[in-house]
């Protein structure tokens, strides 16, 4: 292999996917969701400098594609600028990748695939490996996750990269390709595809579904009988994944329902960036207590997922956020090539798109370097441009990028420091004094204030060691951030103990609104009504919590019963007997 541009930033493109695999940044808070912003970051670094400086040769045109990811680079710089915090930098990184390998004018494709080949045969066998228990599982309740948080984010990855060897198969025969390159490929798909179905996740089966439906129309030519019959299969495979986990689809409907009503209350302009997640828990809170069933009462939990990327880019950026969204759908679906790199790039990003109907790619780092890096590949082999000849000089060029890069890398090992220090704080709790711990925590505090992992730690912490008054102080940037029923249940806690019951009560009921099904903000609440004399009301709420249905039976749980039996023993109460079935110690916190 030649020594070329083009040759090291496919090289540099493939160890990024390889990246994938594993996790190699430790000590840090949330290895499995943050050691690949990490990694990503830096390689986007180095991508960037073997990209733009062994050569004087920058791209003379820019398609449509690149005007797209133009318009979305400055809205994601100036809504989420690097300087924020951790994932506003992984972004700004992703604009230096798109652009790097734009540079390049094509990939290598043979490399690229070769690496994409192997990265999916190696993530299959990590996923059969948690089933058999010789890896653990980066999720208590999940036993197959790969090295990510939770199986949805596994499976996103799985079904992106399969959609490479899927176009490869349905585009060559085995006489048309290199023997062992067939073979592999094959092998690829009938080795992932099972670990596939066993992650439970149907947003993924519905893009590999979508994947082999485009591989087949983009390599036959289709009649109008075979499209409708398409059509009734998909509607009657959505049905049957319906089925498979009712439950589960019904509290997306839920999600969707009250998404629908901020888009109501802000169709123009929308909330903002993360406007979605600070503002959805308020609005489900509403919606159940005006309107909500008590099916959907049951259905509720924390949530700061829109589960629908249209919805999402509507609900934050309003109307031109949904146009915006549009566009990218047709600059994706208008793309005509008939060459395998390009339609590999296409139905990699087609199976993103898929995906992101019915799970949070905006949230998921790995599917959105994935995405960017087929992205650029399609607008290099995009041969109709808009602007044919950009007007530039050099020197300029170079002093900008130089910046860019440059900055970057000094955020990153700023943002590094501080996480590591974040970590380590975490980890000296037992040889450090409450005290200590507080002000090394107050030191991160500006450098970490966009941070969400920074804020419930510091809260807590600030909790433990009774310091109420700074605690209500800082517990606003959590409420702004990432509210659920934690922060506000929390938030009840010291107001308590400062005597601010009104306030106090106020921040309980907030809590159980949100997610009525979850019982600690009603217990909270019943033990301070019972403290200051209000017997009636405390008592209804003890028998309430004691004789409704329970949705996941903890050891909290049996804790806050058992509590409430003591206190209200003297009261007219119900016999209440725990199913051994039900009874689990690895149950969700109420």
């Amino acid at each position: 292999m030649a020594i070329t541009r083009k040759n090291i930033v496919s090289l540099l493109i493939g160890f990024l996917l390889l990246g994938l695999l594993f996790n190699p940044i430790k000590e840090i808070p949330d290895v499995p969701h943050q050691s690949f912003l990490f990694t990503c970051t830096f390689l986007a670094t180095v991508i960037g400098i073997a990209a733009f400086y062994p050569t004087k040769q920058f791209i003379h045109r820019l398609t449509i594609i690149d005007l797209l990811v133009i318009l979305i680079a400055v809205g994601n710089i100036y809504f989420y600028p690097p300087t924020s915090n951790l994932f506003g930098l992984a972004r700004f990184a992703l604009i230096i990748l798109y652009w790097s390998i734009r540079q390049t004018g094509g990939l290598n494709g043979t490399l690229l695939y070769t690496i994409i080949l192997i990265t999916t045969l190696v993530l299959s066998i990590i996923g059969y490996m948690q089933i058999l228990h010789i890896l653990p599982s980066h999720h208590p309740h999940f036993d197959i996750t790969g090295p990510y948080g939770n199986p949805t984010i596994y499976a996103g990855i799985l079904c992106l990269l399969l959609s490479a060897p899927i176009m490869v198969l349905s585009h060559f025969k085995s006489d048309a390709i290199h023997r062992y390159t067939y073979l592999v490929s094959f092998l690829t798909c009938i080795i992932a595809l099972p670990i596939l179905w066993l992650t439970h996740c149907r947003s993924a089966w519905i893009a590999v579904l979508a994947i082999i439906s485009y591989s087949i129309y983009s390599r036959f030519s289709i009649s109008f009988r075979w499209g409708i019959s398409t059509l009734i299969t998909i509607a009657l495979l959505s049905y049957l994944l319906y089925q498979f986990k009712p439950a589960s689809a019904d509290g997306r409907i839920l999600i969707w329902k009250v998404t629908a009503q901020m888009i109501k209350e802000k169709p123009f302009t929308g909330f903002g960036p993360h406007g979605f997640t600070a503002n959805y828990m308020h609005f489900q809170s509403e919606y159940l207590k005006k309107e909500g069933s008590i099916y959907e009462k049951q259905l509720a939990d924390n949530n700061h997922y829109v589960y629908n990327e249209p919805l999402r880019w509507t609900v934050e950026y309003g109307i031109a956020g949904l146009l915006l969204y549009i566009g990218i759908l047709y600059c994706i679906f208008s793309y005509k090539k008939s060459e395998i790199q390009s339609l590999s790039a296409q139905a990699i990003y087609i199976a993103g798109l898929v995906w992101g109907l019915f799970s949070y790619p905006d949230q998921t780092f790995p599917i959105l370097a994935v995405m960017t890096i087929a992205l650029a590949e399609m607008s290099n082999r995009q041969r109709e441009c808009v602007i044919k000849q950009l007007p530039h000089k050099y020197i300029f060029l170079k002093a900008v990028i130089f910046l860019a890069i440059a900055g970057q890398e000094a955020l990153l090992i700023k943002i590094f420091q501080c996480h590591r220090e974040l970590y380590q704080i975490s980890h000296r709790t037992s040889s450090q004094s409450p005290e200590e711990i507080i002000t090394s925590l107050s030191q991160l505090e500006t450098a970490m204030k966009n941070e969400t992992i920074f804020w419930p730690y510091y809260c807590h912490t600030l909790y433990k060691s009774q310091r109420d008054s700074i605690l209500l102080d800082k517990i606003t940037y959590w409420e702004q951030l990432y509210p659920s029923t934690h922060t506000y249940i929390l938030k009840g806690d010291a107001l308590q103990r400062t005597d601010k019951i009104k306030e106090a009560e106020t921040a309980y009921w907030a809590a159980h609104f949100m997610v009525p099904s979850r019982q600690k903000a009603r217990y909270k609440l019943a033990l301070m009504y019972y403290q200051q004399k209000r017997i009636s009301e405390a008592n209804r709420l003890a028998n309430e919590v004691l004789t409704e249905k329970v949705k996941v039976y903890g050891f909290e749980t049996y804790e806050m019963h058992r509590e409430l039996r003591r206190i209200f023993e003297d009261q007219p109460m119900p016999s209440l007997s725990i199913p051994p079935d039900k009874f689990s110690t690895n149950g969700k916190r109420q």
